[in-house]
């Protein structure tokens, strides 16, 4: 599972090095006996309506593959989203508001993702805000990360073939259990959205949850904490 959410934000690691994981927890509540006659495609794809079509979602989990661990926490509400990626102790906060994406890594990050280069790096962001400017190609998938199409698009979007198997009540819910080369994802027989998403061999430990609570819209950053590395 982990290497598909590695291939999902490749991009990203051009400038910063990430992995996702994802999961639910989603209210009790009789089942929609058509989900339960859906082909797993179908079912996924509702799943991805479902997500879409929530006023809020958040992603919280953490996994550790043999012997890495990731975690991750991310926001998104009506126009905009906030949250963090950590990978072995390196933590990168990116945040949206409108059109206007921003990420901050922490020292622990840049030492080590650039080793010795990281130094002067540190100092010129000193702990700041980075602008990620959607026109520039090494920051656009960090700017995708702060849209909801990246959970559509990319973790509810497996490698392989898609098969169900069987059914399992997750934090209370009924849901359909889908299956493909990247792990488990559960899905709510009640209204589609995922509930959680796990590894499904040893080397794989952790899960990853989706919430529905409202999410509170994100501030822009100070600009005081803003440093905008393409200005002159």
């Amino acid at each position: 599972m982990r290497q598909r959410l590695l291939v999902a934000i490749t991009a990203i690691t051009a400038i910063t090095a990430t992995v996702v994981t994802a999961a639910v927890l989603a209210g009790c509540g009789s089942s929609d006996p058509g989900l339960d006659e859906m082909t797993p495609t179908q079912l996924l794809q509702r799943t991805r309506t479902a997500v879409s079509a929530a006023d809020s979602v958040r992603i919280s989990g953490a996994i550790t593959e043999n012997g890495q661990h990731t975690a991750l926490d991310l926001a998104y509400g009506k126009g905009g989203a906030a949250g963090s990626m950590t990978l072995d102790g390196g933590r990168i906060e990116v945040r949206r508001v409108g059109n206007r994406s921003w990420f901050r890594p922490s020292a622990a990050f840049w030492k080590a993702q650039l080793g010795a280069a990281a130094k002067p790096v540190i100092a010129r962001t000193a702990g700041r805000w980075i602008v990620a400017d959607s026109g520039n190609a090494g920051f656009r998938s960090l700017v995708e990360l702060g849209h909801r199409t990246f959970v559509t698009d990319q973790l509810l979007n497996p490698s392989g073939s898609v098969k169900r198997s069987g059914t399992r009540t997750v934090a209370g819910v009924r849901c359909a259990v889908l299956e493909s080369q990247d792990g488990l994802l559960y899905v709510s027989l009640k209204d589609a959205r995922p509930i959680r998403i796990t590894g499904k061999d040893k080397d794989t430990v952790g899960q990853a949850d989706f919430d529905y609570a409202t999410v509170a819209p994100p501030a822009v950053p100070p600009a005081s904490q803003v440093v905008d590395l393409a200005a002159k």
